[in-house]
């Protein structure tokens, strides 16, 4: 059954938590930009079924959490902490998927007390670019024109789709940003790429000393799969593993062998 949360600053937050008996390290789903906690929905399915704890949430402004949202980066990771301290976890293995990897590198920096692991799949520690041969010029004056678009942008009162990210399995990645374009509105979109294309965590990655697992996708065309090798270099206690023929969405495409690699990390 679902669960909703007040944060600290009053954003209504979505959730759901499933716990096992026996069993105290859940592992927490962290979704990317414009998605919400459906994505691991397959993967989710699979742990349940081994009676593994699990819980994933939708970040502020997606999803079924509250639309109208201050998103940044150190937002959604106090969301989490409150999610967090209102089930009495206190420790969890952190599972982030694109936009999801700034915010739990976030988490570890505040909160490193309450992580056991980290995976980051198809994700990097600063905006979406590293890894690609582009001018930082460009993100400046990218990250300028979204300031100020939200600044003039006026907010869309409508009511909006809460997509099951696992129909998405067979799609193209066109058809899955149409349809996001209909599930989130566009300030949500517009605060997301300030916060991650602004995001750096570098000064975290050789601070971490938990266990880190870090998948890349060759066919990503979003994230850079050097943006992955970045990250192993950077991160000590790090395994790489790269998916010859994923895209961005291994866990939505193949959450068997995404669950597999995830259990065989964690034995």
């Amino acid at each position: 059954m679902d669960s909703c949360l007040a944060s600290f600053d009053g954003t209504s937050l979505c959730y759901r938590y499933n716990t096992f008996k026996g069993r105290k390290t859940p592992f927490v789903f962290i979704h990317g930009l414009s998605g919400n906690r459906t994505a691991f929905k397959g993967v989710i399915k699979l742990l349940n079924k081994r009676k593994i704890p699990n819980l994933a949430f939708d970040l502020r402004g997606h999803g079924k959490s509250s639309k109208r949202a201050d998103i940044t980066v150190s937002n959604c990771a106090h969301d989490l902490h409150g999610i967090l301290e209102e089930e009495k976890i206190s420790k969890c293995i952190l599972v982030a998927h694109c936009f999801g990897g700034p915010i739990a590198l976030e988490f570890y920096r505040l909160f490193p007390e309450n992580v056991k692991k980290i995976v980051l799949m198809n994700t990097t520690h600063g905006n979406p670019f590293t890894g690609k041969d582009i001018h930082p010029k460009i993100t400046s004056i990218l990250l300028g024109i979204l300031k100020k678009s939200l600044k003039y942008h006026k907010p869309v009162r409508k009511r909006f789709l809460y997509n099951n990210c696992m129909l998405y399995k067979n799609k193209g990645m066109l058809h899955i940003f149409l349809k996001d374009l209909l599930a989130n509105p566009t300030e949500t979109y517009i605060q997301s790429l300030i916060a991650y294309l602004g995001n750096d965590q570098e000064d975290v990655l050789s601070k971490i000393t938990v266990p880190v697992l870090i998948l890349g996708g060759k066919k990503d065309m979003y994230i850079s799969y050097k943006a992955s090798e970045i990250l192993h270099r950077k991160i000590r206690n790090s395994k790489l593993v790269m998916l010859e023929n994923a895209d961005h969405i291994p866990v939505i495409r193949n959450p068997e062998l995404i669950s597999r690699l995830l259990l065989d990390f964690c034995t």
